[in-house]
């Protein structure tokens, strides 16, 4: 394990709470939420910058839930340390659950659409092979009727020469 530093300086802080904050696929505003404090606020301690230190103990304590703080403070920071993400993290799979109920219902929501464009599809296509084999058949029936009726003259024209 790394050693724990006694002193860490407000930027070294708030680069390193930045870069745990992307790696859990967050927005300032998701952790903001979370926090109970504005995206400002947020902000200003990833920049470095002075804010209350009720707001920067909670921001800790909302990510305290994800990753280990022996890790956040020591010596030496690797954001892609497995050790840094070990704990159990409520807070980051309530925030996954939800993207995945959403991708989830996205998904269905574009397999429905995607499905009823099929069967509209399928169904003007239908329709057309309806009336082509309707005009065919029915092109058919002219020309058959019209050879009958043509073998009936004949045979008429033929009848009448022999009367």
């Amino acid at each position: 394990m790394n050693e724990i530093i006694t002193t860490l300086s407000k930027e070294e802080m708030g680069s390193r709470l930045q870069k745990v904050r992307l790696r859990l696929e967050m927005t300032q505003s998701q952790v903001a939420s979370e926090v109970g404090t504005t995206l400002g606020a947020i902000s200003r301690i990833e920049r470095g910058e002075i804010v209350h230190s009720n707001i920067l103990y909670a921001v800790l304590a909302f990510y305290s839930k994800s990753i280990s703080m022996d890790v956040l403070f020591a010596g030496y920071f690797d954001i892609d340390a497995p050790e840094l993400f070990s704990k159990k993290n409520p807070a980051l799979d309530s925030f996954v659950k939800a993207h995945l109920e959403k991708l989830e219902s996205d998904a269905k929501q574009q397999i429905q659409q995607t499905q009823d464009g099929f069967k509209k599809n399928v169904g003007e296509a239908l329709d057309k092979v309806h009336e082509l084999l309707f005009e065919a058949l029915n092109s058919q029936m002219r020309e058959n009727t019209q050879d009958t009726q043509d073998k009936l003259m004949e045979r008429l024209n033929h009848i009448i020469k022999l009367l």
